[in-house]
């Protein structure tokens, strides 16, 4: 095929991104492109290193910096740089909402665990912990330059397979037109005038949700 795009949902954008290199390898000549949707990686260090290898994350070993395998100080932005910059003639990205209620309730999860009670009420108030984590693992994670990402105001989760993926626009550009610039678009990789509307873009009114 001339062009395969990957991406993922929730969960399923770490299994994008993580599959990612071997697509690419397996379909040299092709132009590959993944998106990571709403799996932004905000964890805790006992989940790190507890609980992590229960997802048996099968590391594409050929990229440099992977070659042991996974180890707990390992972020998401560590592993988004480095498939970026071994693969820096493919386009990368990652989407989320500011609020991602989701997210946010399993980072709840991960420093409460023992605390099921709290489960169903607690979870708002780390709301603020996680945006920040994610803002900072999304901004390093652009200093690849074949990355970019799109940061949506509101909480909602995911957007792949839901109608906001075509009514999408509080980033500033349309979502849609976004994510067509980046497969369609043949430069833009290092930014510059040439980058289209493949960007990285962010809400400026992200509608903070209430306390």
């Amino acid at each position: 095929p001339e062009k395969i795009f990957v991406s993922g949902s929730s969960a399923g954008a770490y299994g994008a991104i993580m599959g990612f290199p071997y697509i690419k390898e397996g379909f040299p000549r092709s132009k590959v492109y993944v998106l990571g949707d709403a799996g932004n990686g905000v964890t805790t260090e006992t989940f790190q290193e507890d609980s992590i290898n229960n997802w048996n994350i099968q590391f594409p070993q050929w990229i440099p910096g992977f070659e042991n395998g996974y180890t707990p100080d390992m972020s998401i932005d560590y592993l988004y740089q480095r498939i970026a910059r071994y693969y820096r003639f493919s386009k990368i990205a990652q989407f989320t909402t500011a609020w991602d209620w989701n997210q946010t309730f399993y980072y709840y999860l991960m420093n409460n665990i023992d605390d099921p009670g709290s489960w169903e009420t607690g979870w708002p108030t780390v709301w603020s912990d996680w945006h920040e984590q994610m803002l900072d693992y999304m901004y390093s994670a652009a200093e690849s330059p074949n990355y970019r990402y799109y940061i949506a105001a509101g909480d909602y989760h995911t957007i792949m397979m839901s109608p906001d993926f075509y009514l999408e626009r509080s980033a500033g550009i349309p979502f849609l037109l976004w994510v067509n610039s980046m497969v369609q678009n043949p430069f833009g990789l290092f930014g510059g005038p040439l980058e289209g509307l493949w960007k990285n873009v962010e809400c400026t009114d992200c509608e903070d949700p209430l306390p």
